[in-house]
């Protein structure tokens, strides 16, 4: 018997494609911390379903985004504590963070030549992105940024 130099004796077995599967407590508890707070992010979100879970970052923002529950970006005037410009989005990206600034600032008919005006944000990537930071320069804020983990210093 001659032996078949192509075969390899490795078949492969197909599997089918399949999403990740979610555990529908933890969808139910972060649904329900999404309603109870809808100004939080992800951080928070987060912490406090960790505290009757253990999950991570990544699962958490997976449920947000696969269930549309939408990211929130206001602009607030610290004087007048009025929401200033605000945007929704899916996926709380810095483009749309700067769009919400530069309708604020629009808005309020701020030019660049003002002067004393001043930035302040959280510790977030988004907001220390090139799109913020582009607009910020642009029309010469000071940046401002609150302590880490201290959401109620914002606004």
């Amino acid at each position: 018997m001659v032996p078949d130099l192509n075969w390899t004796g490795y078949e492969p077995v197909p599997r089918e494609a399949k999403a990740p599967t979610m555990a529908e407590n933890l969808v139910e508890e972060i649904r329900q911390v999404v309603d109870e707070n809808p100004m939080y992010g992800l951080c928070w979100t987060r912490a406090l379903v960790r505290r009757k879970m253990k999950v991570n970052r990544k699962k958490v923002h997976r449920i947000l985004k696969r269930n549309g529950w939408c990211h929130r970006t206001a602009i607030i005037d610290c004087y007048e504590r009025n929401i200033v410009g605000w945007r929704l989005s899916k996926t709380g990206v810095a483009k749309v963070a700067a769009a919400a600034l530069e309708e604020a600032l629009r808005t309020r008919g701020i030019n660049p030549e003002h002067d004393d005006l001043t930035s302040r944000s959280d510790n977030g990537f988004v907001f220390g992105a090139k799109p913020i930071v582009a607009i910020v320069n642009c029309y010469v804020l000071d940046r401002e940024y609150i302590t880490p983990y201290t959401p109620e210093q914002n606004g």
